[in-house]
């Protein structure tokens, strides 16, 4: 099976989607300005937010228009020209595409789809309406002679001073920024809303196209997913949980295997993830997300990892989306193992567990496994709403990058 990577980009979405480093050994700008500042040769210095860097693509920044404007008035005009143009095209191709959606999706999907529809007629013929805050500037990684990268907590500030508009903020001090944010009473140091509408919409490739349908189609149509831990993927409800039950039981036999002394078998996502691809090809689904619980006893930690996989137009499955969760079972709190101790569910098998455990001691670890996996997988659950709600409000933000051979 070839399994490509397709990774979601969300265009200064949210300061999780950008915290990353560049690259090793690169200088950081922690205390004189928020923005990340980019060297040319024989150029005015490119301040904004590097978005993408690796050897195929260079290097992509994003840069206020104001901004661009102001420094240097030919490259702004030259890039907003190309900018316009781009996002006429792609209104024209997301038009089209939804004019062929608009009669096979019903629901929640469809009103969506109608909605847009119309969103996107007005905006072709009234393109100057729309208030774009942002350029993408793109180099060859060897015109650029330094980097330097904001530090995160700079960057929130960024996003933040962005959000509000707050004036020449590429220059000034995060002291400066940090002070007008909070008379306007806004917490800086909190996750910033989505700034993803306010960048040009680009024309995307029919796997982009594919993948936004099928991130859409699991949250507002059909969901897809699976559950398991060790050789076993089983296929769950979109809004199920595991049972109570079925977790104690796991733990304990997990532990058990530990008692005696067997060695599991290496998990590695490729085998749980074939797995789960196996099973949405035998219910001819063409997207699925796929979570696997891993128990560690000696290390007394709980491992959550969970995938939005799709087929692509030529058969291959993607990732789109991947997130993974470990909490110690030792450090869970005390209110979250009695609110376990006390399920309904704990107390019908409880005879059984007891026998497994041997002991009390090792029910009592099992049920702190328990506390530690649920706590995993309400993390990686909530990622994964946040990931999949920022498609549901446009069908072309935020952008997703292209597919990744």
């Amino acid at each position: 099976m070839n399994l490509c990577r397709l990774i979601p980009v969300a265009s200064i979405c949210t300061l999780i989607a950008f915290s990353f480093s560049i690259a090793n050994g690169q200088s950081r700008d922690t205390n004189r300005l928020v923005v990340d500042v980019l060297s040319l040769k024989n150029q005015t210095p490119v301040r904004g937010f590097v978005l993408v860097e690796n050897a195929e693509e260079g290097i992509a920044i994003a840069v206020s228009k104001r901004w661009l404007e102001k420094e240097a008035p030919e490259a702004f005009a030259k890039a907003l020209e190309s900018a316009e143009q781009a996002a006429h095209r792609a209104r024209i191709q997301l038009r089209d595409r939804l004019t062929k959606l608009i009669d096979t999706k019903t629901g929640a999907f469809g009103f969506l789809v109608s909605k847009e529809l119309e969103r996107m007629e007005f905006e072709i013929e009234n393109p100057k309406n729309q208030d774009y805050q942002f350029l993408v500037l793109r180099f060859k990684s060897a015109n650029v002679t330094s980097r330097n990268i904001a530090s995160l907590s700079n960057r929130r500030i960024a996003l933040w001073s962005w959000h509000e508009r707050l004036a020449d903020m590429e220059t000034r001090k995060p002291s400066s920024l940090a002070s007008e944010l909070k008379s306007a009473n806004i917490d800086f140091n909190s996750v910033p809303p989505s700034l993803a509408i306010r960048f040009y919409p680009v024309e995307e490739s029919e796997e982009q196209w594919n993948t936004r349908l099928a991130i859409v189609s699991h949250r507002l149509d059909k969901p897809v997913e699976f559950q398991g831990t060790g050789d076993v993927m089983i296929f769950v409800d979109g809004e199920q949980r595991p049972s109570m039950a079925s977790l104690m039981g796991q733990i304990m036999q997990s532990q058990m295997n530990a008692l005696l002394q067997e060695q599991p078998r290496n998990q590695t996502d490729a085998y749980w993830t074939a797995q789960a691809t196996t099973h949405a090809e035998k219910r001819n689904a063409a997207y699925f997300r796929a979570t696997h619980v891993t128990i560690d006893l000696l290390r007394a930690t709980s491992t959550v990892e969970s995938v939005f996989i799709v087929k692509q137009p030529a058969g291959t499955w993607a990732i789109a989306w991947r997130s993974i969760a470990s909490q110690n079972a030792n450090d869970q709190k005390q209110d979250a193992i009695v609110r376990i101790k006390e399920d309904p569910q704990l107390k019908d098998i409880q005879t059984q567990l007891e026998q497994l455990a041997g002991s009390s001691a090792s029910l009592d670890s099992a049920i702190r496994s328990g506390a530690a996996t649920m706590l995993a997988q309400r993390m990686v659950d909530l990622e994964f709403q946040q990931f999949s709600e920022s498609y549901l409000r446009r069908l072309n933000s935020p952008a997703i990058q292209a597919v990744v051979k």
